[in-house]
């Protein structure tokens, strides 16, 4: 019975300025490249001052690198380990500004749009209605959302925010807030795809949409 050998992968990152920087203590993960659901984690490590980290895992297999930064957006890397030998992967983060801290009655949400593989996808959008047979208005007599809110979307990344009323805040306080997402795979595709969900807004500054 043959064991299949294991292999070294060499992660770094860095930004995108003309000189690139190193860039520390960025999470880079490694998956299976058929496993979808991220579900499968072959190793993981955090990247030094020279932005560098190894990844052990068995040869000849095709994987997915996920890097993670909280100011740093990066591109999914696909890594076919062809050899019984190491491979060196570098991945270049773009930068973003989380949002500023708003006024406390409303809490800025954020995210990404990307399709079941994590890609960009075309022609992104996001609207956000609250679900309700009735009028919603504040604590304090304000009417909220008469009308479906269209989000900012940032087509390059696919990055999006909204500043929502907190849902202790709302009257009455149950009803949820529904958030619809669509885009397209490419300008040829005329197929729209949907993914749709009801959260509740907490009474917070800002909150990414993934811990909702």
């Amino acid at each position: 019975m043959s064991i299949q050998k294991e292999v070294t992968v060499k992660a770094y990152c860095f930004d995108t300025g003309s000189t690139p920087n190193a860039l520390e203590d960025v999470e880079v993960q490694i998956f299976y490249r058929n496993d979808t659901d991220f579900s499968n984690l072959m190793d993981s490590g955090y990247t030094n001052v020279e932005g560098y980290t190894e990844l052990i895992v068995p040869s000849k297999n095709e994987y997915v690198l996920v890097r993670n930064a909280d100011d740093y957006y990066f591109d999914l890397e696909e890594a076919f380990i062809s050899t019984d030998t190491g491979q060196v992967f570098v991945g270049h983060g773009i930068p973003f500004t989380h949002p500023a801290l708003p006024a406390a009655s409303v809490c800025v949400v954020y995210g990404f749009i990307r399709d079941i593989t994590q890609e960009i996808t075309y022609n992104p959008t996001l609207q956000v209605k609250i679900w309700s047979a009735t009028t919603v208005h504040t604590v304090t007599g304000q009417e909220v959302m008469a009308h479906p809110r269209i989000a900012y979307v940032d087509t390059s990344t696919g990055y999006w925010e909204i500043a929502l009323v907190p849902n202790e805040l709302l009257v009455p306080s149950w009803n949820q807030y529904q958030f619809i997402f669509s885009w397209r795979e490419d300008a040829t595709n005329p197929r729209i795809y949907y993914y749709k969900k009801f959260v509740t807004i907490p009474n917070m500054d800002s909150v990414d949409f993934s811990l909702l």
